[in-house]
């Protein structure tokens, strides 16, 4: 774990429109800096982009869009674990990169002024250069928010979860493909 820490920073330049009541909505640009504690490992400079808005169609309904893109560097240590990198021929310590895009679309409606529900689909991508691996994640969810009283809130969501990848048998970075469901319920305080 002490050769894997790094450090990311990002900065970004952007513009935002916002039509009161109707549509906010942002668009920015910039770069991302990363450092590696492990010495052997360069400072990795890429361009990052991002953009979200939300977009009130009725008074009482929300369409939400989210979308960004990353490159990060990975780390492969082969030499220290054996099998790690069986189906890619690469020496040990390496830097690679993967490029994460994401995108996110969603509705929200709020049915009642203390009942609130919500549709999201994402889909992501992370494809590594270190060998050809792409992992495509698909995530579909539903959300209902309860609002006991202005403390208290109760959240119920159900999302199913999908992760596919073109070499499925390639655990280099990961546990390979999945399909999960998951429930979560939350009770929320504030004050």
């Amino acid at each position: 774990p002490d050769e894997r820490n790094f450090d990311l920073l990002t900065g970004f330049l952007g513009g935002r429109i916002e039509i009161p009541g109707i549509l906010d909505a942002e668009l920015s640009a910039g770069v991302a800096r990363q450092n590696f504690t492990h010495l052997s490992f360069d400072t990795l400079v890429t361009p990052a982009f991002e953009a979200q808005f939300t977009w009130n169609v009725l008074p009482l309904t929300s369409i939400i869009g989210f979308a960004n893109r990353i490159v990060v560097g990975t780390e492969t240590f082969c030499g220290d674990h054996p099998g790690a990198c069986a189906s890619a021929s690469v020496g040990t310590d390496q830097r690679n990169t993967r490029e994460t895009t994401e995108i996110l679309a969603g509705i929200q409606h709020e049915f009642r002024h203390d009942l609130l529900a919500e549709a999201r689909f994402r889909y992501g991508r992370d494809k590594f250069d270190f060998n050809g691996l792409i992992d495509d994640r698909y995530s579909v969810s539903a959300n209902a928010r309860y609002l006991i009283n202005r403390h208290w809130e109760a959240d119920l969501e159900f999302a199913r979860n999908n992760r596919t990848a073109n070499l499925p048998e390639d655990r280099t970075f990961n546990t390979g493909p999945y399909t999960e469901h998951v429930v979560t319920l939350t009770i929320r305080a504030g004050y």
